[in-house]
């Protein structure tokens, strides 16, 4: 048993570290992650997003309700939020229907309607009525600067995990929610070229238009030697960056659209969809607040080992001992 307890004490202050270097299990996460596996469990994840017929579930959150527990003594910016009853949360303009629509205040879509199952699944655990505050803003640059200065406490639903704020990693700066949402990357080209995947991987010289420095880092890397790949949001005079791009390859002045879904009222009419098979799975990020809240981990004491069960055994009581 001693033994066991020391393995425990190395654990629990390996982790007490890691929460005060990281800060990733803050309360306001606990709570969204809590509330985002009970939506998943009880179908209405699946009922939701069914209108999307281009989202992909990813599980990265295990869909076990008793994995996932509400912080029982709430801190920082989940203990505001219930003070308040008011939940400040930001996203980004020119998201894609059916996912999100910006256009409306506040803004809709099934990625919306996900978010205040989640956010009534919070209330509830608590007897709050939580309110929902939305802040669009221009750019994503603008919106993570805003949650890096306190002003918001949630960005959804669908930012890319491997980009990057100030020069750094999302992950190295903010902190994730579970996967809220997935796509394909798509491929858009003129059914007269007669492309398939593998003909365009091999394929040399090749012309591609698309949005986004991460989507050109994401072609370069994909296709064989193109001779171009031209990123349409270094053009500040371009309104619907997707009609440009699908007009340049109708014309054939572009042979490839890059990472490109209809938005709006723009439509792929005219041109041929091809997957990828590279799947973007979409997250939202919290502050990374200091959590004075540990997060659970299982280890026995004394009475537990004798034959029982683990469980979870509280961070002062083994400290002390």
């Amino acid at each position: 048993m001693v033994a066991v307890r020391g393995v425990c004490l190395l654990i629990l202050a390996f982790l007490l570290v890691a929460l005060q270097v990281n800060s990733q299990y803050t309360d306001l996460k606990r709570a969204f992650d809590a509330g985002f596996v009970r939506a998943v469990v009880s179908g209405d994840y699946s009922r939701l997003s069914a209108v999307d017929t281009n989202n992909i579930y990813v599980q990265d959150c295990i869909p076990t309700v008793s994995y996932y527990s509400f912080p029982p003594s709430p801190t920082g910016l989940l203990a505001k939020t219930l003070s308040s009853k008011v939940i400040q949360l930001g996203t980004v303009q020119g998201s894609t229907p059916p996912l999100i629509d910006t256009t409306t205040s506040p803004p809709t879509g099934w990625s919306i309607d996900f978010a205040n199952v989640i956010i009534k699944s919070i209330g509830d655990n608590y007897n709050v009525n939580l309110a929902t505050n939305w802040t669009i803003f221009d750019t994503s640059d603008e919106a993570f600067a805003a949650l890096a200065a306190g002003k918001i406490y949630i960005i959804l639903p669908n930012f890319s995990v491997g980009a990057f704020f100030n020069g750094t990693r999302r992950l190295e700066t903010f902190i994730p929610t579970c996967a809220i949402s997935a796509s394909v990357t798509s491929i858009y080209v003129r059914p007269s070229a007669n492309w398939t995947l593998n003909s365009l991987k091999s394929a040399t010289g090749l012309k591609i238009i698309t949005s986004g420095a991460g989507s050109v880092a994401e072609a370069a890397s994909f296709f064989n030697s193109p001779s171009e790949i031209f990123d349409v949001s270094i053009l500040s005079s371009v309104v619907d960056e997707t009609k440009y791009i699908y007009d340049k390859v109708r014309s054939g002045e572009y042979d490839v659209s890059w990472d490109n879904d209809p938005f709006g009222t723009s439509t792929a009419d005219g041109l041929t969809f091809i997957s990828s098979g590279i799947i973007n799975p979409g997250v939202g990020f919290f502050s990374r607040e200091v959590s004075n809240t540990p997060h659970p981990t299982p280890c026995p004491s004394n009475d537990q080992s004798r034959g029982q069960n683990v469980i979870n055994i509280n961070f002062a009581n083994i400290l002390a001992r």
